[in-house]
Parts: structure tokens; C-alpha cells; sequence
């Protein structure tokens, strides 16, 4: 009897085990089609993706873009004149301290004759810019014309043009540059705050000053904040290839509208070059720069009198907020500031600016320094665990001097020659000496103005100028002549180096 029920526990066991099988067989088929049915359209998406971005390319709609924002891009090269140190053969020696043990004061003077006398030398910035006024409005960073004594813009239908700085500000690292031209392509402006993470960019500039490139990306991230390199941080990172030389130029989305201006890349510190991390400056504040430097050539700023501090997961564990609260600390509040009449005090935390919510202190900052003074505002803030509100009226930011672009920077006497080089007759002798044909006509250079004009130009001692705007100059009273009726234009040189010639143009000093 035993036996029998065992053999049907059995056989009824088996029955089980067959039906869960097809059963579980079952799902596994229908789990199976449908995690191939993800699978498949997951591909075909991506593929999708591809073949929309692969055919975007080639789409005349896309190039159209890109042509049309070109001529918009410009290059600028800006010249100053910096003082430095010739270099001495071991550098321990430039330290005065070290001449003590030459046992030699005529030794030590030598040396201090011939290394530590500074010099002026010229050097020139590569950068690039954009058109923002067809008036001839040209916005660039700040460090490319920085301490300029000379600015040239490079147009993309090849004329070159010197450009005068209205104003710049060190503070978001942006210059407005005017040049005498009308009639200029725009870029239109684009809405920063509507950028989004994913979204293709191009762009434009001039990279290591090899002439207009474009570039093509996708936006890496937006509020980038916390480098340290400006005052006002809000930057639209990229991995669209922006190098030296782009910083000014354009990032464009695919309208082709202006979203930000190329300013900062992220590399390892050994080439320098492009790592796929690159910074722009979002346009809404670059649009503001601009109408405030146009406007007076200074940025004048909102200021509320608070010294604020970011609220760390530590601060707000100790203030009793949840550890992903957002806002700005007051640490400090300055007597009769705006915040001081209104009762703002030291640990309030400001959590809202006109009902905006408040990420963080640099993001307090940009927003009070991107409003008028004199404007109202709404600060919503955290007082003891308590949510208030109040309402300021903003001061002007202290310090909002009109910052024009003046340099600072030592400059050449004024005595030098007036195209910063000199000449003398021709003789045989020095013919000899030059080893030219006894028939070569024309006067020598035997002085160069350091940092001159004629430097600049790539005139050299021992060079024979046989035409000077397309005369003929034999003599020295020739030279004279043509000098004097030059008036304050440049100089077209015909110049004989070593047998061979070539032309120069030398401005006026």
C-alpha cells in the first residue's frame, strides 16, 4: 500500500515537473523576445541617431548654418610691450646675491650691464572675436587685448582693421572692441538658460592663429562653476576642439545662434591643447556685458552688502537642513549696505532671488550682479529653521570705475626715430663688408629701435633700402626726402638683404 502511494507521489511529481518545465520554458521564451525587442529597438534608436546625425552633416540645412555664422567670426591680434631680462647663462646668476662672490666689482657690473638691464620687448596676443554690432561692435575676451597698445581685427573677406577698445571686464573676461566698418554680418543671439545638456554646438574661432576653423560637439554640461578664474562663473561646457587662439570666438547652436563665447579650456598642463573640456561664456550674460559697455565702457552691478559663503553638506547638517539644501551663507553684513536696512543678518541662508531658486553663492552673485542698482528685489532665506522673505533695493557695486583698456606696460622713448630705425650713406667699404655688388644703390640700417615699429616689420642692421614707396633712394638725402614726405603713413621699403630683395611695410612709431 505504502509502495503505491509512493509510486503515485512520484508519478505525479513527474506530471509537475514536465508541466512547470514547458511553463518555465515558456517565460523564458517570452522574457527572451521581449528583452530581444529592447535590445532591437535600443539599435535601431542608436541607429537612428547616426544616420539623423550623419545625414545632418551632409544636409545643405547645416551648412547653411555654418556659412552663414563664418563671416561673423574674426580674428584678433593685439600688441604690447612688456619688460624683461635678457637671459643669463646660469639663471642663480640674475640674483644680485650671488655677484658678492665674483670677487670682482668691475666683473659685477659687467654682468649687471649686460643681464640684469630689463628691456622692453613687443609681444603680440592671437585671439579671436565676434561681430555683434553690424556698426562694427566686435566682442572678445578680456586677456587677449589685456594691457594692449595695439589691436587689429582680421575680417573673414580679408580686410585687417585697428580697432579701438571701448571697455572691457576683467570680472567675466570680456572686451567690446569697436572697428570703422559698416554693414557687417551678425550672429544672431541665442537664449543661454534654454541650452541643454546633449545639444550639438559648433565652434568657430582661430585656433594656434593657423585662420578660421569650425568645430562641431555636443554641450558637456551648463553651469560649470568653481575654476577660480573668474569672478562670475556660469560657463556652457563643450567637447566641441576649441585650442589657443579660439578664445573670443563663437559656440553656436544648430539655429545658428550665438550661445556663448569660447573663453577657457580645461588640458592636462602639458600641451595645452584641446582635451575635450572646454568652457563658454553663456550669451544672456555676454548680451549684458555688452549693453553695459557700450553704454559708458564700465559694468556697473546690482550689490546687496553681504559676504556669502557656499553651504557645504557639513554647514547644513549644522544649521539642521537636509544635506542636499541649496543656497548661499551670509557671513558678514555690511553696515548701511542694502541687506543691513533691510535686517538681513550674519547666518541667514538665502534660498530664493525673485522667486528664482539659489544653487549656490556663485550663482547668488551672478544674479545680484546682473541687476540694475537701484532695482527691487524678493530674497527668500532661512532663519532659524524659519522660511522669510525681504525686499531690498540693490546698491551699485563699489569699485565700478570705467575700465578701459589702457596700458600699463612700458613703451619705447618717444625720441627714437620716428619709424624706429636709422641709416646711414652706402659705402664700398661697407659694400665689401656685406659682400654686395659694387653697383647696389641705397642707404644701410645700422640702428633698430628695440620694440620699434621697424622690428615689428622684420627690418634688420645691415639691410639695404633701395626704394622708399616705390622711389628710388640713393642718398641719404633721398631717404630724407621720402621720410619727411610720408608724413605719418607707412613706409613701403624695398629692402636688399644678402642679394636678395624684398618688401616691408614700417608704420610710424
Amino acid at each position: 500500500m505504502i509502495q503505491r502511494k509512493l509510486l503515485v507521489f512520484i508519478f505525479a511529481a513527474a506530471l509537475s515537473l514536465t508541466a512547470g518545465a514547458g511553463s518555465w520554458a515558456g517565460l523564458t521564451e517570452r522574457l527572451g523576445s521581449q528583452i530581444a525587442a529592447a535590445r532591437s529597438d535600443d539599435c535601431d534608436g542608436l541607429r537612428n541617431f547616426q544616420r539623423s546625425f550623419t545625414e545632418g552633416f551632409r544636409d545643405e540645412g547645416f551648412k547653411s548654418v555654418v556659412n552663414h555664422a563664418l563671416p561673423s567670426v574674426v580674428s584678433v591680434t593685439s600688441w604690447k610691450f612688456v619688460m624683461a631680462r635678457p637671459s643669463a647663462p646660469f639663471q642663480f646668476l640674475s640674483d644680485p646675491f650671488f655677484w658678492q662672490f665674483f670677487g670682482h666689482d668691475d666683473l659685477s657690473q659687467r654682468f649687471l650691464a649686460q643681464y640684469g638691464t630689463p628691456v622692453i620687448r613687443r609681444e603680440h596676443t592671437q585671439g579671436s572675436g565676434v561681430i555683434v554690432g553690424a556698426n562694427g561692435l566686435v566682442i572678445t575676451n578680456q586677456h587677449v587685448v589685456a594691457g594692449a597698445k595695439k589691436t587689429m581685427v582680421s575680417l573673414g573677406d580679408g580686410r585687417e582693421l585697428p580697432a579701438k577698445t571701448i571697455g572691457i571686464d576683467p570680472m567675466t573676461d570680456l572686451a567690446l572692441l569697436k572697428i570703422d566698418a559698416d554693414g557687417l554680418p551678425v550672429i544672431p543671439f541665442g537664449d543661454s538658460t534654454s541650452v541643454h545638456v546633449g545639444e550639438f554646438v559648433v565652434a568657430i574661432g582661430n585656433p594656434f592663429g593657423i585662420g578660421q576653423s569650425v568645430s562641431v560637439g555636443i554641450v558637456s554640461a551648463i553651469d560649470r562653476r568653481g575654476f577660480g578664474t573668474r569672478n562670475y562663473e556660469d560657463f556652457i561646457q563643450t567637447d566641441a576642439a576649441i585650442n589657443p587662439g579660439s578664445s573670443g570666438g563663437a559656440l553656436i547652436n544648430s539655429d545658428g545662434q550665438l550661445i556663448g563665447i569660447s573663453t577657457a579650456i580645461v588640458s592636462n598642463g602639458r600641451e595645452g591643447g584641446n582635451a575635450g573640456v572646454a568652457m563658454a561664456i553663456p550669451s544672456n550674460l555676454v548680451r549684458y556685458v555688452i549693453d553695459e559697455l557700450a553704454a559708458s565702457g564700465k559694468v556697473v552691478r546690482g550689490w546687496m552688502g553681504v559676504s556669502l559663503q557656499p553651504v557645504t553638506a557639513e554647514l547644513a547638517s549644522a544649521f539642521k537642513l537636509p544635506d542636499t539644501f541649496r543656497g548661499a551663507l551670509i557671513t558678514d553684513v555690511l553696515e548701511e549696505g542694502p541687506a543691513a536696512k533691510q535686517g538681513l543678518a550674519r547666518g541667514d541662508i538665502i534660498t530664493d532671488y525673485n522667486y528664482a531658486t539659489v544653487k549656490d553663492r556663485q550663482d547668488l552673485e551672478l544674479k545680484s550682479a546682473m541687476s540694475k542698482p537701484g532695482a527691487r528685489v524678493i530674497l527668500g532665506f532661512i532663519r532659524n529653521g524659519q522660511r522669510q522673505e525681504a525686499v531690498l533695493t540693490l546698491g551699485e557695486m563699489p569699485g565700478a570705475e570705467k575700465a578701459v583698456a589702457e596700458d600699463s606696460s612700458p613703451a619705447p622713448e618717444e625720441s627714437g626715430p620716428p619709424y624706429g630705425f636709422g641709416v646711414e650713406a652706402l659705402t664700398k667699404e661697407l659694400l665689401e663688408k656685406l659682400d654686395l655688388d659694387t653697383e647696389t644703390k641705397g642707404v644701410v640700417v645700422n640702428t633698430i629701435q628695440p620694440a620699434g615699429a621697424a622690428e615689428e616689420a622684420g627690418l634688420s642692421e645691415g639691410d639695404i633700402v633701395e626704394e622708399i614707396n616705390r622711389r628710388n633712394v640713393s642718398t641719404m638725402d633721398d631717404f630724407d626726402k621720402s621720410v619727411k614726405s610720408a608724413g605719418e603713413s607707412p613706409l613701403l621699403l624695398l629692402v636688399n638683404r644678402g642679394g636678395k630683395r624684398r618688401y616691408l611695410v614700417v608704420q610710424p612709431n
